[in-house]
């Protein structure tokens, strides 16, 4: 994988580095309710088929592990209109289209994970750029990914169309992981309004952090979620609807090596 190198990041496939691997650890990361989407189900079987399916990033000087990169195939025609449903949606096709061994149309870059150690050092460019250097190693048609923008959860009552239409006065989005994928070349292709649903019983929720409405009614909002989450008529669970925006990036002019399994031609 250290064919697509770059200057400060070597990167590595968990194969080729158990001991890096067992340092990966998702919980410290990400909000505890997102492990509850039942899309995450299919890591393993996605796993099992697709070699680029985590991609480590290590520190070229010390070796050290920096963080790691989800991708998965997808298969998009390159018209907006036909874009996956979102996060939950890559993942069903990408488990789905491997399994029936198609050929991917184009890369998803479904999650960049930063050790704490490792962030403000540009290191979101670099996985985007990765994922670019990849779809264009694998001639792909595109890189897609379903953002979930950095500073959301702090507004979890603002629409989605809105806070991405919040810009800086350079013109870019305020949001600094849309910024980023913007200033990469990337371009906003819409928002994917059911990206990830969670519904669960309240007590989960509780467990997650949520301070519930003393009639249990209504909506809650806690930690980490994007938007409020919406409990159910009979007062029994709720409901997390994830919006993410879909950003569309061109792969990176690199001759393709494809082989008929998806793999680089070494």
């Amino acid at each position: 994988m250290d064919q697509l190198g770059f200057p400060a990041v070597a990167v590595v496939l968990p194969s080729q580095a158990p001991e890096l691997r067992a340092q990966v650890d998702y919980a410290p990361l990400w909000p505890p309710f997102l492990f509850a989407a039942p899309s995450m189900r299919l890591y393993a079987p996605l796993a099992e088929r697709w070699p680029y399916a985590q991609l480590l990033l290590t520190d070229r000087t010390s070796g050290g592990l920096l963080g790691w990169l989800d991708t998965a195939p997808s298969y998009w025609d390159g018209a907006d209109a036909r874009l996956p449903g979102g996060w939950d949606d890559l993942m069903r096709r990408a488990v789905d289209g491997l399994s029936a061994g198609r050929t991917p149309t184009a890369l998803a870059m479904m999650s960049l994970n930063l050790l704490p150690d490792a962030r403000g050092r540009g290191l979101g460019a670099t996985a985007i750029e990765l994922s670019r250097a990849l779809a264009g190693r694998l001639g792909l048609r595109a890189v897609l990914a379903p953002v979930r923008p950095t500073l959301k959860s702090a507004h979890p009552h603002v629409p989605m169309e809105e806070y991405v239409a919040r810009l800086r006065a350079d013109g870019l989005p305020e949001d600094p992981w849309l910024r980023a994928h913007l200033r990469a070349g990337g371009r906003v292709a819409g928002i994917a309004e059911e990206s990830t649903v969670i519904e669960a019983p309240l007590a989960d929720w509780e467990a997650w952090g949520a301070e519930l409405p003393a009639d249990r009614a209504g909506t809650f909002t806690l930690d980490g979620a994007l938007v409020p989450v919406r409990i159910s008529p009979d007062g029994r669970t709720a409901r997390y609807t994830e919006p993410n925006v879909w950003v569309v990036h061109p792969p990176a002019r690199i001759p393709a090596q494809r082989t008929r399994e998806g793999r680089l031609a070494r």
